[in-house]
């Protein structure tokens, strides 16, 4: 009976290692990809916001009437002033990209460019005014009022009042794709309360098997924490290299080279993870060894 018992503690004892290495993949997806806070630290790591405002300022570039007198070295100023704008404006587009991911609301983003606006009217009414183009020299300031006004205007033409984005603006290919991710998300967020149960119960029925027995529970216990925190620390290096070969050639120099730094920080939770089950495998093992069976004390 007592190895029947032994082999069926050792079959669960498998299932509760493969349960303890998805745990850590969960957990630490849960950590990152969907921890808005993680991926708002790794974009100022990255220095995304100056690729984001360096982009902006293109599109502003493109789009605004080129006869405005020194348009470029406003447009360029004008940015610079709104960073702080952008980086609170990217910010909660994280925030609410995430939340929609978990299903926690729907995709309704809009982002005021009312500030954008008005940023720009200021500093272009104070380049001409600083410095009035040729045909504006020595012209009534009413002219000038006017001559900025059209400008005005047309800013307001190209720059709308906000941008909305929602499921129906996006179109139902995209929607498709977001509602599969949405539930991928919301299998990784119940899973690890499956698997914790999980985990519990295979530990209760190897400790019903053993019959109470501290000494045969910590064993069957211990290893398969031993052999979990093993592959998933082994995991996090080979996991590093991959992702480093993977990565496209196309991204920008800054983002290559911070890569290595990423993605430590992308499996900084699984190798936590890793040490902290293996440190518990590795007391039930010793456990195991200095506790005494009954069958010792008869």
């Amino acid at each position: 009976m007592k190895i029947v018992n032994g082999i069926f503690s050792g079959i669960l004892g498998f299932f509760l290692t493969v349960s303890l290495i998805i745990l850590g993949g969960i957990i630490t997806v849960e950590n990152t990809i969907l921890n808005p806070a993680f991926v708002i630290s790794e974009m100022e790591k990255m220095d995304a916001y100056s690729i984001i405002t360096n982009q902006v300022s293109l599109q502003l570039k493109g789009q605004l009437p080129t006869e405005i007198p020194y348009i470029e070295e406003m447009i360029d100023e004008t940015i610079t002033e709104l960073e702080p704008w952008l980086r609170e404006q990217a910010n909660l587009v994280i925030y609410d990209g995430i939340a929609y991911l978990k299903e926690e609301q729907e995709l309704h983003v809009i982002i005021p460019l009312e500030e954008v606006r008005e940023r720009i009217k200021e500093n272009v009414q104070e380049f001409i005014l600083e410095s009035l183009p040729p045909e504006l020299a020595g012209v009534p300031q009413e002219m000038v009022e006017f001559f900025l006004s059209q400008i005005y205007i047309e800013i307001d033409n190209q720059i709308p009042e906000k941008i909305e984005v929602n499921e129906t603006l996006l179109g139902t290919e995209i929607t498709a794709q977001l509602h599969q991710a949405q539930q991928v998300v919301g299998y990784i967020e119940i899973g690890d309360i499956i698997l914790i149960s999980l985990i519990v119960l295979l530990v209760l029925i190897i400790t019903l098997l053993q019959r109470w027995r501290l000494k045969f529970i910590a064993r069957y216990s211990g290893l398969p924490f031993i052999m979990a925190g093993v592959f998933t620390l082994i995991a996090t290096f080979l996991a590093g290299n991959f992702i480093s070969e993977v990565v496209p050639a196309e991204l920008p120099h800054e983002i290559t080279a911070l890569l290595p730094l990423l993605v430590g920080d992308f499996i900084s939770p699984m190798r936590t993870y890793s040490i902290i089950i293996l440190a518990m495998g590795i007391v039930l093992l010793v456990l195991s060894l200095i506790l005494k069976s009954s069958d010792d004390l008869s």
